[in-house]
């Protein structure tokens, strides 16, 4: 042997690495020892590869045996491994690398190809658009205390606002290590879910965003463990669920509690009025707190009624030392930075209040015109996810009107075109757009004039109906359609954009996912904040000195194809 392989195997001697082994959705933490042997005779030196193994079981083939790596089970593995001869520096120097062990950089938690190092025993996966972090055994239990991560658990080192890095943290309360081993002590689950919309984007300021979000869980984590070893306790067992894109999965939408309790909590169905969820997106004034602006959402207070559990602000569920006090607090109901403000605009209420409304009003005249006063023209004014395309639909076009609509035709001048080629054909005409000032009316006003001289007639009738739903209706209508429209066969939500697409450009490029529907119907993109505040800038309410022969107004009354989907537009969704 020479002195260059001596050196070689002496340094290798008991090495020490880690892998990360990912099994159905769940990675697991195995220690690598490495150690060279002299060989027996001229054959080359003799590998062997100590593995202690603390959780799914891991089969692997060595020189064409199988050997299974077991829980708490320690296996030596034996192989022959070829040294290199080499002039380079033993730094350079090239070694095999036996296929089990090649699994490795495959199975590692990547951000933008690069290995993520953990700090803390931690175990990252991904379910769906959801990143998830898993820390020692996890308990299923009935009763969840879950919590909100940024400005719950987590406050950045200063004044700014975003954290600037992973160890840009600092607890919210000092007390939090504490609370989480009281809440499983009490046989609660500790479970953090946490909004983190733009991790997967593949580039430089989402791998480091990516990167900032996953050192400050191990950081939090880390910190948890060793203020409980100082204690003399056992650190209680905390998993992550980071909602990574604008889907089904991010608060207030319940997604990611759906997926806890349907994949994550051994079967066991959580007692929601058990339950609570801490968090500080809760919708407080300014100065709730000496000093304090308001609340930038209210979100977390949203998720937990969407969810049907308790709701606590940070500053309240910290205050008291035990939850039993907190329970029998008589918490503020009104200004203060314990007490979340019922949201202004709630679905289920907004349903009671509308039940038994008429759809339109006057009800005197009737919705369809009759024979001798078509064709006409019917003009809605509404803002955009008001309702008015499933009001033609349903009521208007069954009777023969033509729907003319600018997401469809594309530009104004085509509309106006088809409308025209429709009224010279003795057909009516719904104008389906959102027409918000007397400007863009009058140009109808000018069609009908064009095609009653064409026709012969003294004038074709012009009607408009008013969509009275406002801002917040609207804004809840879009993202409910949005939901509705990118759903499977079974009515779960599928949304291939929130699903992390490939990191290289190369893989991006070649994948079809983010296209592709999968679902079966065609999908429905949200529409930008944009499209409904150029409406609200421009809107100015329609009225009979325009010249229209008759103005309704409709109300917005949902009609549900079932009880399900009636629940789930009751939900909240911004």
């Amino acid at each position: 042997m020479t002195k260059r392989r001596a050196k070689a195997l002496a340094a290798a001697d008991s090495q020490e690495t880690d892998i990360v082994h990912v099994e159905d959705g769940h990675s697991s933490q195995v220690s690598v020892t490495t150690v060279y042997s002299q060989p027996q005779g001229p054959s080359s030196p003799t590998k062997k590869r100590k593995i202690d193994h603390e959780d799914q079981s891991v089969n692997s083939k060595v020189d064409g045996s199988s050997t299974t790596i077991s829980t708490t089970t320690t296996v030596t593995l034996e192989t022959s491994v070829s040294v290199i001869e080499s002039n380079s520096p033993p730094s350079a120097q090239s070694k095999s690398v036996h296929p089990f062990f090649a699994k490795k950089s495959k199975d590692v938690m990547t951000i933008g190809g690069t290995p993520f190092t953990s700090i803390a025993p931690v175990k990252w996966s991904q379910e769906g658009s959801i990143l998830v972090a898993t820390y020692k055994q996890q308990i299923p239990s009935k009763r969840v205390a879950s919590f909100d991560f940024d400005g719950t658990i987590s406050n950045v080192k200063g004044s700014h606002v975003h954290p600037k890095g992973a160890d840009d943290w600092k607890f919210f309360s000092t007390s939090i290590p504490d609370r989480f081993f009281m809440c499983q002590n009490q046989g609660y689950r500790v479970v953090i879910f946490s909004n983190q919309n733009g991790l997967n984007g593949g580039d430089a300021r989402s791998n480091a965003r990516k990167a900032s979000f996953m050192g400050r869980i191990e950081n939090v984590i880390n910190a948890t463990q060793k203020h409980c070893e100082r204690a003399g306790v056992a650190a209680p067992s905390i998993i992550v669920f980071g909602a990574t894109g604008d889907d089904w999965n991010r608060k207030p939408r319940p997604g990611m509690w759906d997926v806890f309790e349907s994949k994550y909590n051994g079967g066991i169905v959580i007692d929601r009025n058990a339950s609570f969820y801490v968090g500080d997106a809760a919708g407080r004034f300014a100065g709730h707190k000496p000093g304090v602006k308001k609340d930038f959402a209210d979100t977390d207070h949203k998720f937990a009624l969407n969810v049907g559990c308790k709701f606590y602000t940070p500053d309240a569920f910290f205050h008291f030392t035990t939850l039993a006090a907190l329970e029998a607090a008589n918490l503020p109901t009104k200004h203060h930075s314990h007490h979340a403000p019922i949201p202004p605009f709630d679905p289920k209420v907004f349903l009671e209040n509308q039940a038994g409304k008429p759809l339109y009003t006057p009800t005197d005249t009737p919705l369809v015109a009759p024979p001798e006063s078509q064709p006409e023209i019917i003009v809605f004014v509404g803002c955009p996810a008001s309702g008015k395309s499933t009001f033609a639909k349903r009521h208007l076009v069954p009777h023969g009107y033509v729907q003319v609509n600018q997401d469809t035709l594309k530009t104004r001048d085509k509309c106006i075109k088809v409308a025209e080629e429709s009224l010279l054909a003795g057909k009516s005409v719904i104008v389906d757009n959102t027409n918000p000032d007397p400007a863009t009316r009058k140009l109808y006003f000018q069609l009908a004039d064009k095609c009653a001289r064409r026709l012969g007639k003294d004038k074709i009738p012009l009607r408009c109906f008013h969509f009275l739903a406002d801002a917040q209706v609207c804004a809840h209508n879009n993202e409910f359609r949005t939901y509705m429209g990118n759903r499977d066969r079974d009515g779960n939500w599928i949304d291939p954009r929130g699903i992390p697409k490939p990191f290289s450009a190369a893989s991006r490029k070649n994948d079809k996912s983010s296209s592709k529907d999968t679902s079966g119907q065609p999908q429905v993109h949200k529409l930008p904040g944009i499209a409904f505040n150029s409406f609200w800038a421009r809107y100015q309410p329609p009225s009979e000195t325009e010249g229209f022969d008759e103005i309704k107004r409709v109300e917005f009354v949902p009609e549900f194809d079932s009880e399900a989907d009636r629940a789930k537009w009751a939900m909240y969704y911004v």
